[in-house]
């Protein structure tokens, strides 16, 4: 008897201490931090954890339910103040996604296919600026960039050198035009921007010397191997260590350059692969110098082999990715507070899965209900984007077996739900390609043929 009352007298020690720790890190958090932040962010927006308490968990301060833990061990979840499937309240954007070499370099006919699988055609900024009122004809109202960074290959993403722009796309000069030319429109233009990786010949990467197992701090490094960590395991391209001070403050800086263009819009490639703090720092940043920018991520799960390189909202939910109990939808949503919105990825799959099963979409109940309960996860002020494909993807077409007034009709729904919405490049001309990208050399190569101009 003397040993279970011991047992319960500790036990609610234990949780009155924890109440007591929740308690003052809330009083912290108020006295201590709030000016601090505020100097950063502005305006805060408090969730209210599962012990009452609030927490500013937009800026990772959230010790009194995500940090310390509470009864329950359950992070914040931000009320869903907007109901549970209504568009934000702020003009959607319409987005149409451009790769720059494979837009428009003043040709007709679309170029073949060089045998260096890297190599660029010839697509340029001016020939995008030239093009800004076909696209506006088409209906959109914003345009998407891949990468303009000098790199290594035309897709953009291989960057080597983050002060200039790729000389075969142009230069800045010629990018500033294309801003000027998209606002004098009343269109937006969004830029990508690749933080986890750069390519071995970048100045930063070759300024690095590898010498009796010494690395340098501003990238990723596998002891074991001996070696650096590179990027899903493409050799050339090497991981940053964004937890890392000097290396964070330098990504972060090449992020607010960018946005002191006065672009509308930055898209994070491979968001998945960069800390949480750091993108929350990122998007506080580049809004200090551009509040209109609107910053949101591409957040995919790659094979569970790579979850060594992945970043997650709790050690639980590497768990569940490793597992393979963690699905895509909460992943993406896990991001809300972080960023201001993400890909959605989880949209086209629906819509592919419908289409596989035989059924049109327009009309479609069973379809209705489903996207009506998938975009009820998204919190209130946090925007998805959805798409039906783009440069990493098949083509949708591909999926409507040639089918044009599926494709038509999929175009169709996705413009009537009241979302921020991308279609890429060629989806006006039904591009498509014949069979799938995946499981084969460069089969990507299939969804980023030219522009036809005839």
């Amino acid at each position: 008897m003397l040993i279970v009352f011991i047992f319960i007298v500790i036990l609610t020690l234990v949780l009155v201490s924890k109440e007591l720790i929740c308690r003052y890190y809330k009083c912290k958090i108020n006295d201590d931090k709030l000016k601090e932040i505020e100097a950063k962010v502005g305006d805060l927006e408090f969730d209210v954890c599962d012990n009452g308490l609030q927490c500013c968990c937009s800026h990772c301060i959230c010790y009194c339910c995500c940090k310390h833990g509470t009864p329950g061990g359950k992070c914040c979840k931000r009320p869903n103040a907007c109901g549970n499937s209504l568009p934000p309240a702020s003009p959607k954007m319409s987005i149409y996604h451009i790769m720059i070499d494979r837009f428009n370099g003043g040709w007709v006919t679309p170029p073949a296919q060089p045998a260096d699988v890297n190599a660029h055609i010839g697509g340029t900024i001016k020939g995008i600026t030239a093009k800004l009122d076909y696209i506006a004809a088409l209906g959109f109202n914003t345009i998407m960039l891949t990468p303009v960074y000098e790199g290594k290959a035309y897709h953009g993403y291989h960057i080597t050198d983050y002060d200039k722009v790729d000389p075969l796309f142009g230069d800045w000069n010629d990018f500033d035009n294309l801003v000027k030319e998209v606002h004098k429109r009343g269109m937006k233009i969004i830029c990508d921007f690749v933080p986890n990786h750069c390519h071995i010949d970048n100045k930063i990467f070759k300024n690095c010397q590898l010498s009796k197992g010494s690395h340098h701090p501003w990238f990723l490094y596998d002891k074991a191997k001996k070696d650096y960590v590179t990027f899903l395991g493409c050799p050339d391209l090497p991981k940053f260590d964004l937890y890392n001070r000097a290396a964070a403050d330098f990504m972060i800086n090449v992020a607010k350059i960018l946005a002191l263009k006065n672009i509308d819009g930055i898209r994070i490639d491979h968001a998945i692969g960069v800390p949480f703090d750091f993108l929350r720092e990122l998007r506080c940043e580049v809004k200090r110098v551009n509040p209109g920018v609107f910053v949101f991520g591409e957040v995919l799960l790659p094979p569970s082999k790579y979850a060594s390189q992945l970043e997650f909202a709790s050690e639980c939910r590497r768990r569940e990715f490793i597992s393979g109990t963690l699905s895509q939808e909460t992943v993406q949503t896990d991001y809300a507070g972080v960023l201001d919105g993400v890909l959605d990825f989880v949209y086209s799959g629906i819509l592919i899965d419908e289409i596989r099963g035989g059924r049109r979409l327009l009309g479609n109940i069973r379809l209705k209900q489903r996207l009506e309960q998938h975009f009820a996860a998204y919190t209130c002020g946090f925007r998805p984007i959805i798409f039906l494909d783009n440069h990493d993807l098949d083509r949708f077409m591909f999926h409507c077996n040639g089918d044009k007034s599926l494709l038509d009709e999929t175009l169709l729904l996705t413009k009537s739900l009241g979302y921020d919405y991308c279609v890429y490049y060629g989806t006006e001309q039904y591009m498509a390609n014949s069979t799938t990208i995946f499981g084969r050399a460069y089969g990507d190569l299939d969804v980023r043929r030219p522009m036809d101009w005839r």
